[in-house]
């Protein structure tokens, strides 16, 4: 069993504004390597976060907004987009065990992430995505055979892009540089000759089971996860802005409303408005996870514990599809989206 990591109060950004706060910008900003910037034991341990330990004060999409007018750069969508992308490629680890709730659900809040520099494919894929919804972009998330991507729409077109499992700049290209969609690279498997998605992990203080992982081309399979639901997919966060300020991602369960369609790319998925986390008055911060969670999910997290919680609602993560998880993939990506 791996070292379990109660992260406190001594880790929650300051109750504040982020346009009142330019210290808190300055720090999730930062330049430095996260390779050579995160300790060996936090790359290891079982990470879980209480809700009261995140900060509610901050609109989540105000937050975004001021990171992406920091850090990008450059005048086409292409360059800004890519910008985007390298810099939570080079801010956020992939580390051994997803960020969790005490009840097994994935933490994705964004400002804990981008503070706190560690998550899984479908938490920093998802700052990816709401960075540029923010930022004015319409951004999806993508699954794929056992791992969370995602695609941003520019210039009448969908482009494929990763901060997580693609790293120190590396993108998947056409012939002349451009981005293509994920259908386009199922189609053309040679756009993905050359990548090292390993090198970051290389470059780690310890080891997060990178050997371990399946092959970044095989994620591009057309896989059947169960119910008809084939590889690729697409979810789209319906959300709207009070359901972000409500803090959304705190949900424990999500209704998903999808359907199959056996063509190219065969399902588009779109998640029903989930349950939330009341925003708490100063002098009542919400104390448990279970007070708000359903009797199911109550059961389960007591039942599971947060080691085992956090391997199964992480199942789309390539090191966690063993002994025919890749059926619950599907199921588990959904949080990605809360």
């Amino acid at each position: 069993m791996g070292r379990v990591l109660v992260l406190a109060a001594a880790l929650v950004v300051a109750a504040c504004s982020p346009t009142q706060s330019p210290s808190l910008l300055d720090e999730v900003t930062g330049r430095d390597y996260v390779a050579h910037a995160i300790p060996a034991y936090r790359l290891k341990a079982e990470l879980v976060v209480a809700p009261e330990d995140i900060d509610l004060s901050i609109d989540r999409r105000v937050f975004l907004r001021d990171v992406f007018d920091r850090v990008v750069t450059g005048d086409t969508h292409q360059a800004r987009v890519e910008s985007w992308v390298r810099f939570l490629q080079n801010r956020i680890a992939h580390s051994a065990h997803p960020p969790m709730h005490p009840d097994g659900v994935m933490l994705t809040d964004p400002v804990w992430i981008l503070r706190n520099r560690v998550a899984h494919c479908g938490q920093t894929n998802r700052v990816l995505i709401d960075g540029l919804t923010a930022a004015g972009y319409r951004a999806r998330a993508v699954q794929l055979t056992s791992h969370v991507a995602a695609e941003v729409f520019y210039d009448d077109n969908w482009h494929f892009i990763d901060a997580d499992w693609l790293n120190n700049g590396q993108f998947i290209r056409r012939p002349d540089g451009t981005l293509p969609s994920t259908a386009e690279i199922f189609e053309h498997p040679e756009y993905l000759a050359g990548l090292d998605t390993n090198s970051e992990f290389r470059d780690y203080p310890a080891d997060v089971g990178y050997r371990n992982y399946q092959a970044y081309a095989d994620m591009f399979r057309r896989v059947d996860l169960g119910n008809g639901i084939l590889t690729p997919y697409y979810m789209t966060k319906i959300a709207g802005p009070e359901a972000d300020l409500r803090l959304e991602f705190l949900s424990s369960r999500n209704a998903i409303a999808a359907r199959a369609i056996r063509v190219r790319v065969p399902l588009a998925a779109r998640l029903a408005p989930a349950r939330v986390w009341p925003r708490a008055a100063a002098s009542a911060p919400p104390r448990s996870v279970s007070a708000h969670a359903p009797s199911r999910a109550r059961a389960a997290a007591r039942h599971r514990g947060p080691a085992r919680s956090a391997r199964a609602r992480c199942a789309s993560c390539p090191h966690s599809m063993r002994g025919g998880a890749a059926k619950s993939a599907a199921k588990s990506a959904h949080s990605f989206l809360r």
